[in-house]
């Protein structure tokens, strides 16, 4: 007798399995739909993290963030959502990145946070969505614990550690901060695939 052969049911492009992103070509079905779309989604999470180093690059030379980085970041935000291998938290990631928002820009008016570094967290608050948001936050705390407290041993001691000539004492470029978080949180996108 012959070995019996159990094949699985086709299903849906968006009901993947967890394995999906580990299949090879020949594993999937003929939509193009279901080669392309992890593609696209992995293209999407490496914009976001050359978008997230360039933030804060951009922030540690000139203090500034472009507006076109937290733009870009939220433009991608939907591709990486539509190609998500799970149903993409849609209303809650928008309500978490409209509060960061609003809470930023309370921060911006006592003038503890710059305009751009506000955007950048609202946006990639709105990436990290209800799964990561929390994550994400401390990541961003903590590196920013760091950072100002490298600005008050240079304003103390005179260390520079190579950077003599960034005006540390009363500014702090955040975005160093948003950006060390925003890295940590691709890592969990990667690592887990779902959000």
């Amino acid at each position: 007798m012959g070995a019996m052969v159990i094949r699985r049911p086709q299903t849906h492009p968006l009901d993947r399995s967890p394995d999906f992103y580990t299949m090879d070509r020949n594993q999937l079905g003929n939509d193009p739909m279901e080669f392309i779309s992890p593609l696209l989604h992995q293209t999407c999470l490496g914009l976001f993290v050359f978008l997230l180093l360039l933030a804060g690059w951009t922030d540690l030379k000139t203090f500034t963030i472009p507006n076109h980085i937290p733009f870009a970041l939220l433009l991608l935000a939907i591709p990486f959502g539509m190609t998500s291998p799970n149903a993409f938290p849609w209303l809650s990631s928008i309500a978490i990145g409209a509060a960061v928002l609003v809470t930023g820009v309370g921060f911006f008016s006592m003038n503890l946070m710059g305009g751009g570094d506000v955007k950048l967290m609202a946006v990639v608050s709105l990436w990290a969505g209800p799964a990561y948001a929390l994550d994400f936050i401390l990541v961003t705390a903590f590196a920013g614990g760091l950072l100002s407290g490298f600005a008050l041993l240079k304003k103390k001691y005179g260390f520079a550690g190579g950077w003599d000539n960034q005006p540390f004492e009363n500014v702090v470029p955040y975005g160093v901060a948003i950006a060390f978080g925003g890295l940590g949180l691709a890592a969990l996108l990667i690592q887990g695939q779902t959000i």
